[in-house]
């Protein structure tokens, strides 16, 4: 009896992935206390800058080029490396608020967004406890995302927010999400595979909204998109990448793209046909998981991506590890890949793994991302021959006699419903 409770102890600590998570944040918060930026990050493989938040920069140095005379998403000479603001104008108006010159102001807003962000991972942590988990909140991606400040850090908290709230609450936060990022308007992908209408039509009207008001900010913005080489992820990442290994290979590379484009369409075949529809899962890890895959397959699609887009894979794990059995294991074990791409890059064949990983992390999430579409046609009418009639014919209902756990079960037999 005593080790068997000594096991369950271990065990509930072995579970306390969370608790885990925040002593290491306490950690590093010590040790770049200690050592400084530059000298905390360089160990630790991620790419950084200096001063500290260097995205965040772009905004602060923004509200010195509009002082200039000079529209910041056209030329910013205000931020210490020359680098167009590539955010929408709202965060101009907020840097005033808060009053970012103020380089005391600035730490204090990009410190808040770090511990937002690990505040989100600790509630994922805490609610799916797994070790996959862990490991992806303290990736290379997560990582980076910290060291550079970037917005998508608020972005991925507003988002997980969405997936808990009720559809005014969750609209609001879209819309403020869209209007300062643009690309959690990928997030339409989920009140619509859903088929909940309702949420579809408000965060529809969100994304009209930020649109109309992002209409002539929106070709800048795409422009001043600089991601590019191992430290990004999509389409156009692979496409370069395929570029390069046709010059190395003496290829034509419209062959080696024709080749690679011919792949992932049978892969993505196969993926259909192997992927299982789902087995029982909380709604709450399905919201997450369609949030988070709506992220990572539109954005690979459309556009190069920094890596600490990654983060938005964490949400899909809980729903990978538990409702998609060997298939979700392996989506689980490229997103891991995919999320320590940043230590794949230093060598060529390392880097082709980490692009792979990608590339296939994109092809295995469209049939769950598209699940609930897939699972209502399978059992419409049209769909339902692949149920065998003599599956039909007997249902089998277990019971307990007089409402008592550990009775014998009752098997039943009631009359088969006829379908229409």
């Amino acid at each position: 009896m005593e080790h068997a409770i000594d096991g369950a102890r271990r065990k509930s600590v072995l579970q306390q992935q969370w608790l885990l998570y925040l002593l290491l944040a306490i950690a590093g918060v010590t040790g770049l206390a200690r050592h400084g930026w530059t000298a905390f990050w360089t160990p630790l493989h991620v790419h950084t800058m200096s001063p500290p938040f260097a995205d965040l920069r772009s905004i602060q140095g923004g509200l010195v080029s509009l002082a200039r005379g000079s529209w910041p998403q056209r030329v910013n000479p205000g931020d210490p490396w020359g680098r167009t603001m590539d955010y929408p104008s709202a965060w101009l108006w907020l840097a005033r608020v808060l009053r970012f010159r103020n380089e005391a102001a600035f730490l204090a807003f990009g410190t808040s967004s770090v511990l937002l962000f690990v505040g989100a991972c600790t509630y994922l942590l805490a609610r799916y406890p797994s070790w996959i988990m862990l490991l992806g909140a303290v990736s290379p991606a997560a990582l980076m995302a910290i060291e550079r400040g970037n917005t998508d850090m608020l972005a991925f908290v507003l988002l997980l927010a969405c997936a808990s709230l009720g559809r005014l609450q969750s609209s609001v936060l879209f819309f403020i999400a869209t209007g300062a990022k643009i690309f959690p308007g990928f997030v339409l992908h989920v009140p619509a595979v859903q088929r909940d209408w309702r949420r579809l039509a408000l965060y529809a009207a969100g994304a009209l909204a930020a649109g109309v008001l992002l209409r002539d900010q929106l070709p800048l913005i795409l422009h001043g998109n600089t991601a590019v080489g191992p430290m990004s992820y999509g389409a156009p990442t692979l496409i370069r990448g395929l570029g390069r290994m046709a010059i190395r290979a003496g290829v034509p590379g419209p062959v080696l793209l024709a080749a690679a484009v011919i792949v992932m369409a049978a892969a993505l075949g196969l993926a259909f046909k192997v992927c299982p529809i789902e087995t029982p899962a909380d709604t709450h890890s399905r919201t997450l998981f369609l949030t988070g895959s709506s992220i990572y397959i539109y954005s690979y699609l459309f556009a190069a991506n920094w890596d600490y887009r990654l983060i938005f894979v964490l949400p899909c794990l809980p729903y990978l590890r538990r409702a998609l059995g060997i298939y979700g294991h392996v989506c689980c074990a490229c997103a891991l890949i995919a999320l320590y791409a940043l230590w794949l890059s230093d060598s060529h064949g390392t880097a082709l793994l980490a692009q792979a990983a990608e590339a296939g992390l994109f092809i295995m999430l469209i049939p769950p991302a598209f699940a609930p579409l897939r699972k209502e046609t399978s059992s419409s009418p049209a769909g339902a021959g692949v149920l065998s009639r003599e599956s039909e014919d007997l249902i089998l209902v277990r019971s307990a006699p007089n409402g008592r756990r550990g009775g014998l079960p009752e098997i039943h037999e009631v009359p088969p419903i006829p379908l229409v």
